[in-house]
């Protein structure tokens, strides 16, 4: 077998057996010759059907002349084209997908005689990627809906915390209390909030509250909450009553989902007139008493079990205690997710630690020593966001209006 025949033999092969598109074309991009699978593709039932026609017999012009203009330009620099991706729109107004290597073609002097090329189909494939791109550009739409629907949630929270405190004068117009809260959110919006009310002439409310979990489930029940609350604290100055009456308005709208959402829930009203403090709890962390120098001491339900978070029983009664403070003493109110917050060692930072870290602040600004123990509990677990959402709340009492 000589050179040539062989030669010829290997095209062949490469011809009839190349599920990819091959085609020859000559010097005015007139087709030479092309391979079965080319004419299939074209729909032709053999390969010379297509000697001498072009790419504008087969196509629109909107892609016979982007390839008509490729293919004198590979003529004219003898540089190759590569894996180029081709749209092609056909006579009938289909649409398919190629990918195209064209390279020029030269005779045995070494002079260009025209081109040559091998595609292969990639409809399917570009089919696939345009829905994808469609679905990615929905998704991210979405996407954008949900950011900007948490970001206006997340305004929403923080113009439920307080924007002013209560005002108690005393004479020369000393305050007879101090007041003072912190917030932040374990994600984009969280389930915590306080509230801080004046009650009457010579009362005040505060309320704190956490709901299980946190994200747009929580803040939604959040909203519930604040929403009852408002009307709560202005009918109730008994904080075991406005517990009590909470827990049942809210049993039946969360008992009746499928998802059970819980809340714990902390109250406590002072008479600045007496300084008689009157607290009640349900399931919530007991909040922190300091008197004078002492160490804080979490101030219990004493001769009672530990009160349940709401709305786990629909009948519940709250207990009210009370505790009577002396000028200069402070409660303080936190939420869980401050002495829940651990280190690389998953220790908790804890109720002690807590307690170490408020008696080290006490001389500061009700302000200052909330923003203190947070950023405590923040080094201690080597960060400075935490897990869960973290609220907290108190006040100092100096004594009643003269």
């Amino acid at each position: 077998m000589d050179d040539r025949y062989a030669t010829k033999e290997l095209l062949a092969n490469l011809l009839n057996h190349s599920s990819d598109n091959i085609y020859f074309k000559d010097l005015e991009s007139h087709i030479i010759l092309v391979n079965d699978a080319f004419a299939r593709w074209v729909g032709r039932k053999s390969p010379d059907d297509l000697v001498g026609m072009s790419d504008f017999d087969l196509f629109k012009d909107e892609h016979a002349r982007p390839a008509f203009e490729d293919e004198q330009r590979i003529i004219e620099t003898h540089e190759p084209l590569l894996g180029v991706e081709e749209r092609e729109v056909w006579s009938d107004g289909r649409v398919t997908w190629v990918s195209t290597s064209k390279m020029p073609l030269f005779d045995d002097q070494g002079e260009i005689m025209g081109t040559f090329g091998v595609s292969r189909d990639i409809t399917a494939h570009k089919v696939a990627e345009q829905k994808l791109a469609k679905y990615a550009e929905e998704l991210e739409h979405l996407n954008r809906q949900i950011q900007d629907d948490i970001a206006m949630a997340d305004r929403f929270q923080k113009a439920f915390l307080p924007q002013a405190y209560p005002r108690f004068a005393r004479d020369g117009e000393a305050r007879t209390v101090e007041f003072g809260h912190y917030y932040k959110a374990g994600g984009h919006i969280g389930g915590d909030f306080c509230a801080i009310r004046k009650l009457s002439d010579h009362k005040t409310a505060i309320l704190v509250c956490d709901v299980m979990g946190h994200g747009v489930r929580s803040a939604l029940v959040t909203g519930i909450v604040r929403a009852l609350s408002e009307d709560l604290l202005c009918a109730e100055q008994d904080p075991g009553v406005l517990l009590s009456r909470m827990n049942r308005q809210i049993f039946p709208m969360l008992r009746q989902s499928e998802d059970f959402v819980f809340l714990t829930a902390c109250c406590i009203v002072l008479d600045v007139q007496s300084g008689v403090l009157q607290y009640a709890n349900a399931g919530h962390p007991p909040p922190l008493y300091l008197k004078g120098g002492q160490s804080p001491r979490p101030l219990s339900i004493s001769e009672v079990v530990e009160q349940p978070a709401i709305p786990l029983f629909e009948e519940t009664q709250y207990t009210t205690c009370e505790v009577e403070l002396s000028p200069n003493d402070m409660v303080f109110i936190y939420t869980d997710g401050l002495v829940e917050a651990e280190d690389d060692d998953q220790n908790q930072y804890g109720v002690d630690r807590l307690i170490d870290s408020l008696l080290s602040r006490a001389d500061g600004s009700v302000t200052s020593i909330l923003s203190g123990l947070a950023e405590d509990a923040a080094r201690f677990s080597s960060g400075p966001d935490f897990e869960d959402d973290v609220c907290m709340a108190g006040l100092r009492f100096f004594g009643s209006p003269a």
